[in-house]
């Protein structure tokens, strides 16, 4: 956006208290207009604001970038349960097999086998 860049380039020298407003812009501008921006900053002596912007923007953007490809892993997840599910015909349990489950699955719990990480924890433990 010119008119962010433009303002920035002829207010900041003059106006110093407008530094952090320049710097809070950048949450709000293109790519190019960031490094613009940045630069301006930096140039008008607020390396450091421009610095600590670039990381809160870059760790904002960042975040933003891993929740949207985890936004579908529900369905992901589900899909490969229904499709190891449809591999097998379902085993018949006996009462006392059944009656059980709720210890297996407390077991599995406490060992903390539903976390994908403790499957190769154990594997480099071995």
């Amino acid at each position: 956006m010119r008119v962010k860049e433009q303002a920035s380039e002829l207010l900041l020298p003059t106006h110093p208290e407008l530094a952090p407003v320049v710097a809070a812009a950048l949450r709000h501008a293109s790519t190019e207009t960031t490094q613009r921006l940045l630069e301006i900053l930096r140039r008008n002596g607020y390396t450091d604001l421009a610095n600590a912007a670039w990381k809160d923007i870059f760790a904002t953007r960042a975040f933003e970038q891993l929740t949207r490809g985890f936004m579908d892993i529900d369905i992901d997840v589900r899909r490969t349960l229904d499709t190891i599910a449809s591999l097998a015909v379902p085993a018949v349990l006996t009462k006392n097999q059944r009656r059980r489950l709720n210890e297996l699955a407390a077991f599995v719990e406490a060992l903390n086998l539903n976390h994908g990480g403790a499957w190769a924890q154990r594997q480099y433990a071995r």
